[in-house]
């Protein structure tokens, strides 16, 4: 009987967990900035969501509960590695970088005036402070409503819509400059 539950758990989990791998990865790579850790993360999310789905309540905001746990394990995992010296593998990126730098494969912009606007604007996003940063994300890179973001970071709405405004306006003085010098204002 316990083994028939123990499917059944398992069977729920996947048809509902695997809805949001995308996004989670999605967020997951803007908050660390390299896929090797946002894959990391990612899968360090559904183990944990997997290990700890039986105390998820039936009819609650999964995707707010399970990007809750994705952005605990950065924060964990974000404190780890700040206490760990940098390592690079000069020999795998030596393998993997193509030869031909003009190469457009791995580029997700088609032409250059869209990648440098969009530089421009991760850049800009890269100086956020971490509490600026992740709600303004969920906010408007995943479409999550204020009440989902406050859920995932386990903080007051009110709070949820202060940083993001307060991230919004930081986003705009930063991109003023470059947006006058290319004509957008």
């Amino acid at each position: 009987m316990q083994n028939q539950q123990h499917q059944a758990l398992r069977r729920k989990f996947k048809e509902i967990a695997f809805q949001h791998v995308d996004g989670l990865y999605n967020l997951a790579f803007h908050l660390s900035n390299n896929r090797w850790d946002a894959e990391d993360l990612v899968q360090e999310t559904y183990l944990k969501a997997y290990l700890s789905f039986e105390n998820f309540e039936e009819g609650s905001n999964f995707r707010g509960w399970i990007y809750t746990i994705l952005y605990h394990s950065f924060i964990n995992h974000y404190r780890k590695k700040s206490r760990m010296p940098l390592r690079i593998d000069f020999d795998y990126l030596k393998d993997t970088c193509p030869d031909d730098r003009n190469s457009r494969k791995f580029s997700l912009f088609t032409d250059d005036y869209e990648r440098h606007l969009a530089d421009e604007v991760l850049l800009a996003m890269e100086k956020l402070p971490e509490h600026y940063k992740v709600p303004v994300i969920l906010a408007d890179l995943f479409d999550m409503k204020y009440k989902e973001v406050a859920s995932a970071l386990k903080c007051p709405i009110g709070t949820v819509m202060s940083r993001i405004a307060r991230a919004r306006q930081k986003l705009r003085n930063s991109l003023r400059k470059y947006a006058r010098e290319y004509g957008y204002v």
